[in-house]
């Protein structure tokens, strides 16, 4: 067995014995928590997606749950969320606060797995497709 399949099996088992803790009552594994050179932290969130079309806009998300949790965390931390987006068709990288997202357009989908989707017209665009 190679390290990587050896650390995915243990993130999942971590997750796992999470998840059945009575104590605990959120999991989340963000992609990545990073110290600027301000001395702020930021938490990531790359999806790798295809554009929402619509009606009724143009817009990318995320699980509801999703962006509950990453907001509860924001509250409880002041570590700020960050929604980055890889467009699959275009290639073209788009970055937000999780925060301002939310104070913008956006709606929810219907289903057994909702998500929020949020107008791209709010996301900045940080890298241009190859």
């Amino acid at each position: 067995m190679g390290i990587t399949k050896e650390g995915i099996e243990a993130e999942q088992w971590l997750l796992s014995w999470l998840r059945d803790n009575r104590n605990i009552t959120i999991v989340m594994q963000p992609d990545s928590l990073a110290k600027s050179n301000n001395g702020s932290w930021n938490l990531y969130e790359m999806k790798h997606q295809e554009v929402f079309e619509p009606p009724p806009f143009k817009g990318h998300g995320l699980p509801k749950w999703q962006v509950k949790a990453r907001l509860e965390f924001y509250e409880d931390t002041k570590v700020r969320p960050v929604l980055i987006i890889k467009d699959k068709k275009t290639k073209e990288i788009f970055a937000q606060y999780l925060d301002v997202l939310e104070k913008n357009e956006y709606f929810d989908t219907k289903g057994k797995k909702p998500r929020r989707v949020y107008n791209l017209k709010y996301f900045k665009k940080v890298h241009e497709s190859n």
